[in-house]
């Protein structure tokens, strides 16, 4: 099947320009969620999501890097951007994300054993409850590390955790 003439989403990889948008999906989108609620119980401070963006630029200067990507693994941020019909070339309005980590050499299980998850107020910003974030973000990269046991693998970041989110309000008709 041929692709649409006049495609109103296009995936690419994420920028530094995107990262505003970013935050604000990913909080969006998570808004309403017990666990979030749990983890940012006066909902997400200024500081947590700078701190979130902090985060992602940092992300995105090693997207294509080798230099540790063989034990750290290769993160890949791709935003989703709705594109209207006034400006079809763009640029377009980010609508969604997605954040993944790929390794593509197994690991060692001295390497995979060793990565530890801590969320500190430092890393996740002022209002977060850190003992839920360690409990339930922390819980959940055990299980993916303990189940991948170090192969080459792609997966669902999860330090912070990021997931798809739409959030606009007007995707046409």
């Amino acid at each position: 099947m041929a692709p649409p003439n006049n495609p109103r989403i296009r995936v690419r990889e994420a920028t530094p320009a995107d990262i505003d948008a970013i935050v604000d999906i990913h909080f969006a989108a998570f808004d309403h969620n017990v666990m979030n609620q749990l983890m940012y119980p006066g909902g997400p401070s200024t500081d947590a999501r700078k701190k979130f963006g902090a985060y992602l630029v940092s992300q995105l200067a090693l997207e294509g890097s080798t230099g540790g990507a063989a034990k750290s693994g290769q993160p890949l941020i791709c935003v989703a951007e709705y594109m209207s019909d006034a400006t079809p070339d763009g640029p377009g309005e980010v609508v969604a994300f997605a954040k993944w980590l790929l390794h593509r050499q197994p690991r060692t299980e001295e390497e995979w054993k060793g990565e530890a998850f801590n969320a500190t107020k430092e890393t996740w910003g002022e209002g977060c409850d850190t003992a839920i974030v360690n409990a339930f973000i922390g819980e959940m990269t055990r299980i993916q590390r303990d189940h991948a046991q170090g192969e080459a693998a792609l997966c669902k970041f999860s330090a912070p955790v990021v997931q798809v989110g739409i959030v606009s309000s007007d995707l046409g008709a």
